[in-house]
């Protein structure tokens, strides 16, 4: 059972990734105009030679839209003398880019008319109306925005608004700004109050499902089992009120795919907490939202994530000579049921990028093979290019501890760095092959903690970090983080002048991170000093 302690409302966190999307983008716009060209034209003279023409194609299914054009001028001008059959699968390649991305585009807009829809309508039909209306959703209308304005929700409360999406809204605003984290015990009061107030309102059935689950997840994390009985009760009387409302919705075909999925997610993430596994969360859970949404490859998708979980349950998280015949047997009767409902997923919805990407994991699961690997690959990132879990679930199969090896980790993270895709974590594959290898480098292995060690002295890891940075802030200058992460490896890998200029750059937001990195870096000189 995954940990969730960092699980966050659903509209929440749904508005969060907009949120950041458009900060990214505003940050973007102030940078100099990046020149993809270069690295295209790079990639498609690849094409040339038969060797490197796979590791060509995969490059360009990840380009970023940016970088489509450019391809589509060489394909016609510098590359018009390759082989027939080359042109026309390159162009198929470059057609599919494009479509996918206009189909993701139609889903954001999409979910930018609802989220705006779920405010205006949902008060107007069915609010409680007052003086304070104009404010109370202006004040509304400001959480769906990248910058929520908290204050915003002062007169109305003075003024005395009572409307339970107010209410909910405002929680929504406290868990997307700093008092998501210093808040708890408020945004709870002010969940419960929407929940109560909405469950006798006149709103649709799919705002008393957030309301209520809200309410749950502020109670899902490490501290639950030592909850009192008596809030462990009520709390799991509001968790199957929220699945009962969402089986009740009869707004569940307008509802954004990426809605569906964050509130069936919560539920499960809720369900497991509370009875204590996957098997129990999907048994409850799966009998409502498959009559909900009859036929929905979310729901599909729903079943293959799940039985993925239950086969590794089934195996057990230890090393493979660990696991009983009787783990190996249940893990791949999961898979079974996981691989079939994936694949009908994917064979009803071609742009399924979610449940082809999954099917990257079964496959590492039954150990059926790298080609395999490469088809679901293929099929994931040409529904989205900016498939980031694709990315991701490819790389760990590369692992040494499973079909791969450092060379093809670092070969397909340098496919990577060279789509110039820096959205969703594509072109940050690279660093993220680095990470996981220097769990190898440590004496014991430990899965997810970065190892120092392994970029000492290790100028090849320090060329392909740097690579990967100097690409990264161009996009993002302001993701202090990530830049703080700079800092840090290029202390450990011993570049001082780089890990000085950008902190630097960082100033006062400069994370613990960099402020490690800056400390390490000081005592090695007084050390060095002390020496000489």
């Amino acid at each position: 059972m995954k940990p969730v302690n960092r699980v966050v409302g659903v509209l929440a966190a749904m508005v969060l990734i907009c949120a950041r999307a458009g900060l990214s983008a505003e940050s973007a716009t102030t940078q100099p105009r990046f020149d993809f060209k270069p690295g295209v034209d790079r990639v498609m003279d690849q094409l040339r030679d038969e060797s490197t023409r796979d590791a060509a194609e995969r490059i360009i299914r990840g380009f970023p839209a940016e970088a489509l054009p450019i391809a589509r001028r060489d394909l016609a001008t510098t590359q018009k003398d390759l082989p027939a059959d080359v042109r026309v699968e390159v162009q198929r390649i470059l057609d599919r880019n494009r479509d996918a991305r206009a189909h993701a585009a139609k889903l954001a807009a999409d979910y930018a008319q609802w989220s705006q829809a779920f405010v205006k309508d949902g008060y107007a039909q069915s609010g409680h109306h007052g003086a304070w209306d104009n404010d109370a959703l202006a004040a509304m209308l400001s959480v769906m925005s990248p910058k929520p304005d908290m204050e915003l929700f002062t007169k109305p409360t003075s003024d005395g608004c009572d409307d339970p999406l107010f209410y909910y809204m405002n929680g929504k605003g406290m868990e997307l700004t700093a008092r998501r984290y210093t808040g708890l015990a408020e945004r709870r009061e002010v969940y419960t109050k929407a929940a109560d107030a909405m469950e006798t309102s006149t709103y649709p059935p799919i705002y008393k499902c957030f309301a209520e689950l809200d309410v749950v997840l502020t109670y899902m994390d490490n501290n639950w089992p030592a909850q009192p009985a008596d809030v462990q009760r009520r709390v799991r009387d509001r968790l199957d009120k929220a699945l009962a409302w969402f089986g009740a919705s009869d707004q569940k075909p307008e509802l954004p795919p990426r809605i569906v999925v964050w509130t069936i997610r919560s539920l499960h993430q809720s369900y497991c907490q509370i009875l204590g596994g996957n098997q129990k969360a999907y048994d409850t859970i799966y009998p409502v939202i498959s009559r909900a949404l009859p036929g929905s490859t979310l729901v599909l998708n729903y079943t293959g994530n799940t039985y993925v979980d239950l086969a590794w349950d089934a195996r057990g998280r230890d090393w493979a000579n660990t696991v009983t015949d009787q783990g190996w047997k249940g893990m791949a009767q999961c898979l079974q049921v996981a691989r079939d409902a994936l694949t009908e997923a994917v064979r009803k919805d071609p742009y399924d990028w979610a449940g082809a990407a999954k099917m990257i994991t079964v496959v590492l699961g039954e150990g059926s093979g790298r080609d395999e690997m490469e088809r679901w690959f293929i099929k994931a990132v040409e529904a989205h290019p900016d498939n980031g879990d694709a990315y991701a679930n490819k790389v760990y199969f590369l692992e040494p501890k499973w079909f791969g090896s450092k060379e093809d980790m670092l070969a397909f993270g340098r496919e990577c760095l060279a789509t110039q895709n820096t959205s969703k974590d594509v072109a940050q594959t690279l660093l993220s092959a680095h990470n996981s290898l220097s769990c190898y480098a440590a004496k014991e292995y430990i899965s997810g903690q970065i190892v120092g060690d392994y970029f000492r002295n290790n100028e090849e890891a320090w060329q392909d970090i740097s690579a990967f940075y100097k690409l990264h802030l161009v996009f993002y200058p302001n993701d202090f983080i990530g830049r703080s992460w700079y800092v840090r490896y290029a202390v450990w890998a011993g570049h001082d002048a780089e890990a000085e200029q950008q902190l630097s750059i960082l100033g006062k937001r400069a994370t613990p991170m960099a402020l490690a990195g800056k400390a390490e870096m000081e005592q090695r000189r007084a050390k060095g000093a002390a020496g000489n």
